[in-house]
């Protein structure tokens, strides 16, 4: 009863990434492609400042606070 209420209200493969081969071929013959992380940025969203402290964790080497959510976080692709 809930996964169904649930499906009518998700949409599925909603903001699908584009195909990284499809992506990497304008860099195709460049030199200094290899350079270009092409997945900087791509996979994650910016955390708010004040909700920073909520999202740290200990680990056994040192306190991690996290500046941005991955994408599994924010509501990504199926």
């Amino acid at each position: 009863m809930l996964r169904e209420c649930l499906e009518r209200v998700i949409i599925r493969d909603a903001n699908l990434p584009p195909s990284i081969n499809e992506y990497s071929e304008v860099f195709a013959g460049y030199i200094r492609a290899i350079l270009i992380d092409i997945f900087s940025g791509y996979d994650n969203q910016v955390l708010y400042k004040k909700s920073r402290n909520i999202m740290a964790f200990f680990t056994p080497i040192r306190l991690v606070r996290n500046t941005r959510l991955l994408i599994g976080v924010t509501n990504s692709v199926a």
